[in-house]
């Protein structure tokens, strides 16, 4: 079975019931969401338990990405929903594997400098991808903006001290 870190919720196995599919098809996690594939095309992303419903404003700002070429597959949200306290996400299957698992997996230098090196130009292109509103902040969800990354970075730092009890 794949490392996970999100939590199991209580909704879990209803929502796998109603796509057919059991834990097996557990694929990873992250601190927000657990993935499950589908088909070969698809995956069931089941966030952990929370309050808030679907972020259709994320699946919004996906969708203005489809068509952008940057050389390798964007994330894309195909269906959004709720059951009981877990929001659930039908997406597009995104080729490859976790670089996590990747790098644990091969020895060889070269090929690590190699494939950490495509990494670095993966996240220089995804520069490339409009977003919503100019300037520093964070991309969904808080309208604050600020006057330079330093800025925006000292104060994502404060929230993050704040919630680390000192």
């Amino acid at each position: 079975m794949a490392q996970t870190y999100a939590p199991v919720g209580p909704d879990e196995s209803a929502i796998l019931s109603a796509f057919g599919i059991t834990a097996d098809a557990l694929r990873g996690s992250g601190g927000e969401a657990r993935v499950f594939a589908l088909d070969e095309e698809r995956v069931l992303r089941i966030q952990a338990p929370g309050d808030a419903g679907p972020d259709e404003q994320l699946a919004r700002l996906l969708d203005s990405w489809a068509g952008i070429d940057l050389g390798f597959a964007l994330p894309r949200v195909l269906q959004q929903a709720r059951w009981e306290h877990q929001n659930y996400s039908t997406e597009i299957r995104l080729p490859g594997m976790p670089m996590a698992h990747w790098l644990a997996s091969t020895d060889e230098p070269e090929a690590r400098r190699t494939g950490l090196l495509s990494l670095l130009d993966a996240s220089e292109r995804l520069r490339e991808l409009p977003v919503p509103r100019p300037g520093f902040g964070r991309v969904l969800a808080d309208e604050q903006h600020f006057g330079s990354l330093v800025d925006l970075l000292a104060a994502q730092i404060e929230v993050g001290v704040r919630h680390s009890a000192g």
